[in-house]
C-alpha cells in the first residue's frame, strides 16, 4: 500500500481534515521524542526530529504530485510544514521564555 493510498484511510478512521492531522502528528513527534530522548521542552532539539519528519512526509507528497500530475506544489507543502511544525516551535519558545523568567525571578 502506498503513502497516498493510506492517507485517506487514515483521516477516515480518525476523522480528523488534512490540516488537522499534520497538528496531531508534529504534536505526537514533540511528545513521543521528549519521552524516548529525555530532551527538555525548552530544548529546540526536541522539535529536530518532527521537523525531520514533517519534511519527509512533504518529500514524499511533492514526488508523488509531481508523477501523478507533473507539478511540484510548494506552497502546499510549506503550509503542511508550518501546520506540523507550528504549536511544537511556539510550546518550545515558551517554555524556554518561562525557564528564564524562573531563573532570573530567584
Amino acid at each position: 500500500m502506498t503513502y497516498q493510498s493510506m492517507k485517506p484511510i487514515i483521516l477516515n478512521f480518525l476523522h480528523v481534515s488534512r490540516d488537522a492531522i499534520h497538528i496531531h502528528v508534529g504534536f505526537i513527534c514533540l511528545v513521543l521524542t521528549l519521552l524516548f530522548t529525555k530532551k527538555k521542552l525548552n530544548s529546540f532539539y526536541s522539535i529536530l526530529p518532527g521537523f525531520i519528519v514533517s519534511v519527509l512526509m512533504e518529500l514524499m507528497d511533492l514526488r508523488d504530485d509531481y508523477v501523478a500530475r507533473g507539478v511540484l506544489k510548494f506552497g502546499a507543502s510549506l503550509h503542511d510544514l508550518v501546520n506540523t511544525n507550528f504549536i511544537p516551535f511556539i510550546l518550545v519558545l515558551l517554555a524556554k521564555r518561562l525557564k528564564t523568567k524562573l531563573v532570573s525571578n530567584e
